[in-house]
């Protein structure tokens, strides 16, 4: 198992243990970048069911954030 894949599942575990979300920018091998979310799933009668899990590709909002910080040095 990938160690991506390990920190996703102990992310999900802390989550559902403290039921505080967890928000995350993570780098894949490919350069790309996602933001990564993670929320306990509650039910309408209030009971926590899992977690709901987003990944959104913010790959250009990184690469204009490190043109930018290069053009600052």
């Amino acid at each position: 198992m990938s160690r991506q894949i390990l920190r996703l599942h102990q992310d999900v575990t802390g989550v559902l243990k403290t039921l505080v979300f967890s928000e995350k920018q993570v780098k894949r091998h490919d350069g790309s970048w996602f933001k990564v979310r993670i929320m306990p799933y509650r039910t309408q009668d209030i009971v926590i069911d899992g977690v709901v899990i987003t990944f959104i590709d913010i790959s250009e909002t990184k690469k204009l954030e490190i043109q930018l910080r290069s053009t600052q040095v």
